[in-house]
């Protein structure tokens, strides 16, 4: 499916449909008897490093009704991607959005909501899938949202490639397009069918301008880079972040090495809830594998909200119609729940691996299905998906992740039945929090760096041992697309359990601008919503940043002041009291005769919290050492001590 495919023109059924139905996405919702809300212009900016990709996509839109509209914008991304920015037009201009918890998000977006203003927010729904609203859409007026995300080539033997649907949104709207290759170890190759776009050197970069009018566009926009050398390094700087690398290397098979996996008996996990509709590339694949391994016994379950009892069925000679006639009659419905699938528990025990057909999401519960000792091979074709789940279950298991939307069936095929587990990591020199993968005989590898030359000690499932040099010098460019990948792959790890790991995902989210499970990107348009919920404004919009720092920095003095204050008001009602019961108010006698009357010794009074409550000062406390008790009073760190003497010691205060 198209990434811009029927994005104009589409109505759901109801708002619930937004995720229920992942097939219609993307798509803007125009309310029942209102016409379809237009695209008018795209701007598109790509940026490849190495292996990875990072897309700004800037979508203007316009309302031809004669009211304003809510816009509700849904879209699914590539398997791996990470939404790393979001801005919103504000007055003309666009807003980066800011990185918050996502209930605080929620609630601060609630809140706005009910004084009848609506700030910018995106958050993750699910797997791929991310959401933006966008109200109001003025009537037969304008609304500009730009969404940026950091993506990894497809990678295939020696090449790999970026690919960027253009055709349909060509179609709809004129489109103004930049690409540029940074650290390409190969010279890149663009695709035609796209006008007079074409590549440039220009110094360590190939960069490509043009404006397309509508439909001019014939094909979709697609940067190769062919025949790629055995081992590739792309190393970039962050501002205060230190550095970051990303190696490709090609792995090495001996003759004879990767045996073909040619099974006796499997079982077949098939997800049949209502979010895949489309299962034909899946069922392809499933006819080539039987082809390949001819003659086998399957046990099916089908897995909806709740698991179906196992069903056994018999391959000879490479076909076997009741199983595809069985798989095409389950109609798609329900929900999904795939912690009710226990991987571990096997419906024979001669099951040798699992082939689990899902797109990862779960409607029931989120969490992943359990896992035993057979290698699980996880399959996909849905545009919305969970790519980090299926990768994770795949990775653990030492089988692998093949997403059809992105490999034919055959070449599918082919990686399932040749598929060698990754390498592991088991020591690393200079570097640190290292990620790798394999994809198609090629490792990549992704991590931090510390100094110019690190190491990094992989071991293979037959125990060999590998290492690879990582240099990087001087002239490596300033960038975050590596480092914004790097933190993807993080983020993917943690959300596995999401709960535990809220703190860390929170923190990543903030560093590196990320929409993750527990953050979400928040548009404020005013200086009275940064001050009042305590955000910073994004640095990106100067005028407002300056603004919010002078206005916090005179709150801080004012409330500095207040507390200064408070401080001299409570310690002056101290003294007096202290004075009070250190006054002899006994009458004076004037008759020399009489005898004086013996002084009384008077307890000096004690403080308590609720005479420094008086005050509202609530970080009071009474001391009682020593023989003379006192009140102690502290703010922003400091320490005020009051004490009394006796009453016949006229000396009685000190502070």
């Amino acid at each position: 499916m198209s990434f811009f495919s029927d994005l104009f023109g589409r109505r759901r059924e109801s708002s619930a449909s937004s995720v229920a139905r992942p097939e219609f996405l993307p798509y803007i919702e125009a309310p029942q008897g209102e016409r379809a809300i237009e695209l008018q212009r795209v701007e598109i900016r790509a940026r490849v490093t190495g292996v990875h990709a990072e897309t700004s996509q800037t979508l203007h839109f316009h309302n031809p009704n004669r009211r304003a509209l809510e816009g509700e914008l849904v879209f699914p991304l590539p398997d791996g991607a990470v939404v790393t920015g979001y801005a919103l037009d504000v007055d003309g201009r666009l807003v980066d959005g800011v990185v918050v918890p996502r209930r605080e998000a929620r609630r601060i977006l609630e809140a706005e909501a009910r004084k009848g203003v609506d700030p910018g927010l995106v958050e993750q729904v699910q797997g791929n899938i991310y959401r933006t609203r966008v109200y109001p859409i003025p009537a037969r007026g304008g609304r500009t949202v730009r969404v940026t995300y950091v993506s990894e080539l497809n990678v295939q033997g020696d090449d790999a490639g970026y690919h960027l649907p253009l055709a349909d949104a060509n179609a709809a709207a004129p489109i103004e397009l930049r690409v540029e290759v940074v650290q390409a170890p190969v010279e890149p190759v663009l695709s035609e069918g796209l006008g007079n776009l074409a590549l440039t050197r220009f110094e360590e970069r190939w960069v490509a301008e043009a404006t397309l009018p509508r439909g001019l566009a014939g094909d979709d926009l697609q940067i190769r880079l062919p025949r790629l050398p055995p081992r590739f390094t792309a190393v970039e700087r962050r501002a205060g972040d230190g550095a970051f690398f990303c190696v490709s290397a090609r792995m090495h098979d001996e003759p004879g090495e990767r045996a073909a996996f040619s099974p006796r008996r499997v079982a077949i996990a098939w997800d049949a809830s209502g979010s895949r509709a489309d299962t034909r590339k899946e069922l392809e694949l499933l006819r080539e594998l039987l082809r390949r391994w001819r003659a086998l016994t399957i046990d099916l379950v089908v897995a909806r909200d709740a698991c179906a009892p196992a069903e056994r069925f018999v391959v000879k000679d490479g076909r076997c119609d009741a199983l595809l006639e069985r798989l095409a009659s389950a109609s798609p419905d329900g929900g999904t729940d795939l912690e009710a699938l226990d991987l571990g528990r096997a419906p024979h025990p001669d099951v040798e691996a699992w082939l689990l057909f899902t797109d990862g999401l779960g409607t029931v519960r989120r969490g992943a299905p359990a896992l035993g000792r057979a290698r699980v091979f996880c399959i996909n074709s849905q545009a919305a998906s969970h790519g980090g789940l299926l990768e994770h279950v795949a990775r653990a298991t030492g089988g692998c992740y093949l997403n059809l939307l992105r490999v034919t069936p055959e070449l599918a095929a082919a990686r399932l039945c040749s598929h060698q587990p990754a390498l592991r990591v088991v020591e690393t020199r200079a570097c640190s929090e290292v990620h790798t993968r394999v994809a198609d005989g090629r490792l990549i590898i992704l991590g931090r760096l510390h100094e110019p030359r690190a190491r990094v000690t992989l071991e293979s499932a037959r125990g060999d041992v590998e290492e690879l040099e990582i240099e990087a010098d001087d002239r490596c460019p300033e960038g975050g697309l590596l480092a914004r990948a790097w933190a993807g792959l993080e983020v993917t790890a943690l959300a596995l359990d999401e709960q535990r790991n809220a703190d860390e995902l929170l923190a990543l989210g903030r560093r590196y601008g990320l929409v993750t499970p527990g953050t979400s990107l928040l548009v404020l348009e005013t200086l009275e919503q940064f001050l009042e919920y305590d955000i910073e404004p994004p640095t990106t919009w100067p005028e407002m940043h300056s603004r919010w720092r002078a206005r916090t920095g005179e709150l801080a003095t004012r409330e500095r002041g207040r507390r200064e204050k408070q401080i001299e008001t409570v310690l002056g009602m101290w003294r007096a009291r202290v004075q009070w019961w250190d006054t002899d108010f006994r009458p004076k006698c004037g008759r020399s005769t009489v005898a004086p009357a013996r002084r009384r010794r008077v307890t000096p009074p004690v403080a308590t919290r609720a005479d420094a409550s008086v005050t509202g000062w609530s970080d009071a406390r009474v001391s009682t050492r020593g023989a003379a008790p006192g009140l102690e009073l502290r703010s922003s760190g400091a320490l005020y001590r009051c004490s009394s003497r006796p009453p016949h010691d006229r000396r009685s205060l000190r502070c």
